[in-house]
């Protein structure tokens, strides 16, 4: 795996010298730095307190595990194209489950503001009912794909 020599990888990219496993590696490298790089920037004129903390640890946590087991399923199966594979059905499959959690997070959204209205606050925290909504939504992303990238590398309908 490069990670300074842009050229080099660029060249064994043209002559196929960079293996599925090569691929895979750089998938979920940059999983990981998306999330470490971009979490920071979510709390801008926030409070930032340990569910915060939590929340990202288990969202790289469920990342990191999610992407290994669809990269497991794949390799169970024909063990071709998982990159392809991964980009073009996580697309639709994040899209219809953000389709299902959006009533959920409207109702949270509408509950919070109701109590913090009510309890004259104004300060908008991480609270642990957030941690959960979202590391389900990233758990069913997972898991619908998995099942999806097993559809297609075991030829399955």
């Amino acid at each position: 795996m490069y990670i300074w020599k842009v050229n080099k990888l660029t060249e064994d990219l043209k002559l196929g010298r960079v293996t599925s496993k090569e691929e895979f590696k750089y998938l979920l490298a940059n999983t990981v730095a998306v999330v470490i790089i971009t979490d920071p920037y979510l709390y801008i004129g926030t409070s930032y307190n340990n569910n915060d903390i939590i929340n990202t640890i288990s969202m790289l946590l469920i990342s990191i595990i999610g992407l290994l087991y669809c990269y497991k399923v794949n390799t169970s199966g024909d063990n071709n194209d998982y990159i392809r594979r991964f980009i073009c059905i996580s697309i639709p499959i994040a899209i219809r489950i953000l389709v299902f959690y959006i009533p959920i997070f409207i109702l949270y959204s509408v509950l919070i503001y109701i109590y913090s209205a009510n309890t004259n606050t104004s300060n908008f925290e991480t609270d642990v009912y957030s941690v959960i909504i979202t590391n389900t939504y990233l758990i069913a992303f997972y898991v619908y794909l998995s099942i999806k990238i097993k559809a297609v590398s075991h030829n399955e309908a």
